[in-house]
Order: structure tokens, then sequence, then C-alpha cells
């Protein structure tokens, strides 16, 4: 298991950005000890890439949180189209996927599906 950590650790040091993270208070040495932990690094203002842009063969899922009971994973078409439960076949492609989930969102909520659904897509 050691040997993995080191090798994995080793791995990650090869990545951009990563080896002066690793350098920073609170990374694991390689002997396995953790230094006193550092604040976490900014994340970027587009968490997820909720800036992609969809295009045809794209896959996503698409869930409303909270609710098991509504989730799908669809696949952008060669039209451009998805299709999802309750909202039937909407356009996707050209939208990023903060401006799907504001269209889903709207759709569910005006087609009386939910009150205020809280939609979450991931690539």
């Amino acid at each position: 298991m050691r040997r993995l950590t080191a090798g994995l650790l080793a791995l990650l040091l090869m990545v951009p950005g990563v080896s002066a993270m690793a350098q920073q208070p609170g990374a694991t040495s390689p002997g396995g000890a953790t230094q006193t932990a550092a604040p976490a690094p900014a994340l970027p203002a587009d968490p997820g890439y909720q800036g992609y842009i969809l295009g045809p063969h794209d896959t996503i899922n698409v869930a409303v949180v909270g609710r098991q009971d509504y989730a799908a994973q669809a696949q952008v078409q060669e039209d451009g189209s998805i299709t999802l439960p309750l909202i039937g076949t909407i356009p996707a492609s050209g939208q990023s996927l903060l401006q799907l989930k504001a269209d889903v969102e709207k759709r569910l909520k005006a087609g009386g599906y939910f009150r205020q659904p809280e939609v979450s897509i991931v690539l």
C-alpha cells in the first residue's frame, strides 16, 4: 500500500501545478505524515465545467437535487436536441451547462412538475 501511495504521489507531482501544492503545508510527505492543513486552493469561478458548450454526442446526467424521482441520462443528438422525462425533447447543442440547467429548471417549473427545482447537470 505504501508503494502505491508513493507511486501515486510521484505521478501527481508530474501534473503542472500539483507539485507546488505538494510543497505547501497540509500536503502529505512521501513518508505518509500529514502536516498542518493549509487553506484549500481557490476553486475556479466555473466549477464542474458549467461553462462547457454542449455539442452532438455529449452525454449528460440530469437530476433534480434532493429528488430521487427525477434523474436521467441524455445524449445530445445530431440535431442538437436531448430528450428528458416530463419535458420531452429540447435543444441543447450550443448551450453551456449553466444555460441548459436554467432552461430545464424553467420547463419543469412551467409544467407544474416542481415548484422550485434545483437541477444538477453533469457532463
